[in-house]
């Protein structure tokens, strides 16, 4: 079953048309309550307060961008149909202990600054081929897929994408990126002692005048299904992969080809592979700054004052060509 929720006035919101729904959902002051397995569409025009409780597989809808007070949280799972619309939280948010959000289609989530906390919960993004999931100006805490455990964030078909815009993660396990593509806007920032694993057999594209830092003793595992050494994308020499006391590993078996991008280095941060005696550098699994070839695809390199960049078993192809 469909139902369809308009709300133009509620808590003083002036110069509209009166607030009306229909059948058993409720939306107020009180919040979103949506039957299990049925649809409910919304417009609404001002923040909603209270509970969004989408009793694991309601649908929520969105025909507007959808605002949500600091007071608003979800109470259980939900599907959300974005329909390219706009979820804004305007407050720290909890997401409900091991419950799945699931994402129907595309949607953007903006955090406008606040925390959202994970808690165990799981991001499904599980629409049709094309699917994208913009989680933006955001804080997230809790990113986790451990050994034989569910995963954080997840994709359930092809074609879809994560994109991150001004998003700082903290993992507090260690996390496997398994499919989809990964688009990064803005300044994104990978925090904590864990593996980042992108095993995604797509790229992962560092947008222009953007940056994903490795923070601290984080590791960033490079290893697709498909060991091709070319899904690390940057878009020019404005697109940075920083590297602060963080560590990037691809295997010997893949390798890493970086160019076009800029690359820069504060504390101590490794490069590592698994390179070992006498095969040690054979063949093309190294990771190389550059292709050797072509100078538009050089890699600017910055390693900041007292910095260091150590490599550990790794064999690299410096392929910066020089001007004639």
């Amino acid at each position: 079953m469909k139902k369809i929720v308009w709300l133009a006035c509620m808590l003083g919101w002036q110069g509209m048309a009166a607030t009306s729904y229909s059948g058993t959902d409720l939306i107020s002051a009180d919040g979103i309550t949506i039957a299990a397995g049925t649809t409910t569409t919304v417009q609404v025009p001002i923040p909603v307060r209270g509970a969004i409780d989408g009793n694991d597989t309601g649908t929520l809808s969105l025909a507007s961008d959808l605002f949500l007070d600091a007071s608003c949280s979800f109470s259980n799972g939900i599907v959300l149909d974005g329909q390219g619309k706009t979820l804004h939280l305007f407050g720290n948010h909890t997401l409900p202990e091991a419950k799945t959000i699931e994402i129907a289609s595309s949607l953007t989530i903006d955090g406008h600054n606040n925390t959202v906390y994970l808690n165990g919960a799981y991001f499904d993004i599980d629409g049709h081929s094309g699917t994208t999931l913009r989680l933006k100006n955001m804080t997230l805490v809790g990113l986790r897929k451990p050994s034989g455990g569910t995963s954080s964030l997840s994709f359930g078909g092809a074609g879809q994408k994560l994109i991150l815009e001004n998003v700082t993660i903290y993992l507090v396990d260690d996390y496997t990126f398994t499919g989809g593509a990964l688009d990064i806007y803005g300044n994104v920032t990978l925090i904590g002692d864990y593996n980042f694993n992108y095993n995604a057999p797509h790229d992962l594209t560092i947008k222009t005048a953007s940056t994903l830092q490795l923070g601290m003793h984080v590791i960033f595992n490079y290893n697709p299904t498909d060991k091709s050494p070319n899904h690390f994308k940057f878009t020019d020499l404005t697109s940075t992969l920083f590297m602060n006391g963080g560590s990037l590993y691809a295997p010997s078996s893949t390798g890493l080809k970086m160019v076009k991008g800029h690359l820069v280095v504060d504390h101590m941060s490794w490069l590592l592979q698994d390179w070992s005696s006498p095969l040690f550098g054979s063949g093309s699994g190294r990771i190389a700054l550059g292709d050797g070839t072509n100078q538009s695809n050089n890699m600017a390199i910055d390693i900041l004052p007292g910095a260091q960049l150590a490599t550990n078993a790794a064999a690299l192809n410096y392929g910066i060509v020089d001007a004639a």
